[in-house]
């Protein structure tokens, strides 16, 4: 009975020892699995913090905004703006006037007279060319070499102004963004210029001083009867016999400071520039010309020597006013922020009894506000050579 009894003590001895073991070594495995866990768990964490970085940078680095363009297309666009690119003259001067930095390219080769005025930064750059005037297209290979962050297509608002846009947009990869740019709503151009550039100090600038020219202008045209209006031809071409009628984007200058356009022509799409004979000129015989000016084309002494439109009323009185054009025409082509000064001068020339401005310096204002320029007496002089009273 004794060793049956030991032999039993025996087995409960090995019996608790087991038990023990198994709990050590469970603890042992828990502890292990635990340590393994928490280190998957940081490794995890890790993982993860790295990934939420880089997509945070792939948000800052790509960050857009959405915008509704002025002819209610909807466009993705980058918050920061820094390089545009514009379809025209008209785009790439009013976007000039809020920072030449801004701009990728230039439309057109420019003159020495033009570059006299601007700075090199802005002279030096790419020609990308545009589509503007006539037979004129942009380089796209070009284009898309500068990488633009936005390319803007200005003007009116014309049946293909959508299409154009989009499909722009779609051949570069590039947000194409409209702006109407028309005279007589010019400061909602600037205002949202302002807001698609994050330049608003600056276009609540220049979009005050336009609001304020055609407030003043306007109060003062409509107390001045209908007998009293100058009847006006606008020559252009270098021999003046083309022109655009009354109602035209590019006579809107003249409508607004009251002339009456003489011309009874039909107005040619886009483009404009109707063809007259000499014969329709001498019978609408005009109080006063207004020529156009270029660097290849001018008429202000062509139809002043020629035999018959010599004798014309306007020109035997003296009424012929060459359009300041440097470093862009004050009147006309293109039609954008260049034509707002034109106002003052157009009112001035037509109407000098009741628009009073002291003109030089309105000149030198305007070039200094719009251009960043600060003009000379001299180069005041001669943009006003032909075309003051």
């Amino acid at each position: 009975m004794n060793l049956i009894f030991k032999e039993d003590e025996i087995m409960k001895i090995i019996f608790r020892k087991g038990i023990f073991i198994i709990i050590v070594f469970l603890i042992l495995l828990c502890f292990g699995c635990g340590k393994e866990t928490s280190e998957t768990l940081n490794t995890e964490s890790k993982i993860e913090r790295k990934n939420k970085t880089k997509t945070e940078e792939e948000l800052q680095t790509k960050e857009t905004k959405v915008v509704i363009d002025m002819a209610d297309r909807t466009v993705e666009v980058p918050k920061n703006i820094k390089k545009v690119y514009c379809t025209s003259p008209v785009g790439t001067i009013i976007t000039y006037t809020i920072s030449p930095n801004l701009l990728a390219g230039l439309n057109y080769e420019l003159s020495d007279n033009v570059k006299e005025f601007m700075p090199s930064s802005f002279t030096s750059l790419p020609v990308l060319g545009g589509w503007f005037g006539q037979g004129n297209n942009g380089n796209m290979e070009e284009i898309a070499k500068v990488k633009p962050d936005i390319i803007i297509n200005a003007g009116t608002i014309v049946d293909k102004t959508v299409d154009f846009s989009d499909n722009l947009q779609k051949k570069l990869g590039i947000p194409v963004v409209f702006v109407g740019v028309d005279l007589k709503s010019m400061d909602k151009s600037y205002k949202f210029l302002g807001d698609l550039l994050d330049q608003r100090d600056r276009t609540d600038e220049l979009g005050n001083y336009v609001s304020m020219t055609l407030s003043e202008v306007k109060k003062k045209v409509k107390d001045i009867p209908q007998k009293d209006k100058i009847r006006v031809y606008y020559a252009e071409t270098s021999t003046g016999l083309q022109t655009d009628p009354a109602g035209s984007p590019h006579t809107q200058v003249l409508d607004l400071v009251g002339g009456i356009n003489v011309a009874d022509v039909k107005p040619v799409s886009s483009y404009g520039r109707a063809e007259v004979t000499v014969e329709q000129l001498i019978k609408w015989n005009p109080d006063l010309i207004i020529t156009g000016h270029t660097e290849t084309e001018a008429a202000y002494d062509y139809m002043q020597n020629d035999s018959v439109m010599k004798n014309l009323r306007a020109i035997q009185n003296g009424n012929i006013y060459e359009v300041p054009n440097v470093p862009f025409s004050w009147f006309d082509r293109p039609p954008s922020a260049n034509t707002i000064l034109g106002l003052k001068w157009t009112a001035q020339i037509l109407y000098p009894e009741i628009f009073k401005y002291d003109l030089k310096k309105e000149v030198k204002k305007f070039y200094k506000l719009y251009y960043s320029y600060d003009l000379t007496e001299a180069q005041i002089d001669r943009l006003l050579k032909r075309g003051n009273r």
